[in-house]
């Protein structure tokens, strides 16, 4: 087997599976498109990430469809 990255579609998954990204385990919630110039991102909910910025951050993020595709994977 050769050493080929395995890339992962953003399309391919659906809200509220599992997913591990740098080693930790979190949920996708949704995807929006591009739109009008701006790229399209990718919400996520990492609960390791909660309360990182304040008492009422749930450990939701941003994520690009390019780091998406590299650094996520499906559970």
């Amino acid at each position: 087997m050769n050493n080929a990255t395995i890339t992962m579609k953003p399309s391919k998954i659906k809200p509220g599976q599992e997913i591990r990204i740098n080693g930790r385990i979190g949920f996708y919630v949704r995807r929006y498109p591009t739109q009008s110039g701006r790229p399209a991102i990718n919400i996520i909910r990492v609960p390791d990430y909660a309360g990182l910025n304040g008492p009422d951050d749930d450990g939701s993020c941003q994520i690009s469809d390019y780091d998406f595709s590299h650094k996520v994977t499906r559970i």
